[in-house]
């Protein structure tokens, strides 16, 4: 019985990373964002500094993640790969995103050791 390949197949989940760098060709997020970003008050966007990119800060758009079948002509390696630190951080961040749930001794109650002045969302 034939069944249909794509069905079978693996797939990844990919989300976009978009420049933040204000220049001739690009605006970049306004200040405001970037700095709410920044301090993890936007659940949709994920500040970061990507290795070996042609700007000095990222916006990840976890509002844009979608599923893509894993092959090899779908997609090209870069050879990147985050630390068991930095999944971790992306783990409380999609929790936070996907179900509203904040862990009280994840990635945020560090951010508000680091910046108690800071108005930093906490867990419940």
């Amino acid at each position: 019985m034939g069944k249909a390949k794509h069905v079978r197949q693996r797939s990844l989940l990919v989300a976009p990373y978009y420049g933040n760098d204000k220049s001739g060709t690009r605006g970049g997020f306004p200040d405001e964002i970037s700095r709410l970003t920044r301090h993890c008050h936007i659940r949709q966007f994920f500040w970061d500094q990507l290795p070996g990119g042609n700007t000095q800060e990222s916006i990840l758009r976890l509002d844009r993640i979608q599923s893509l079948i894993n092959a090899s002509e779908s997609y090209k390696d870069d050879g990147w790969r985050l630390s068991d630190e930095a999944l971790a951080v992306l783990d409380d961040r999609l929790e936070w995103f996907w179900f509203n749930r904040l862990d009280p001794e994840g990635f945020h109650a560090l951010l508000q050791e680091f910046y108690p002045d800071e108005d930093i969302p906490r867990g419940p």
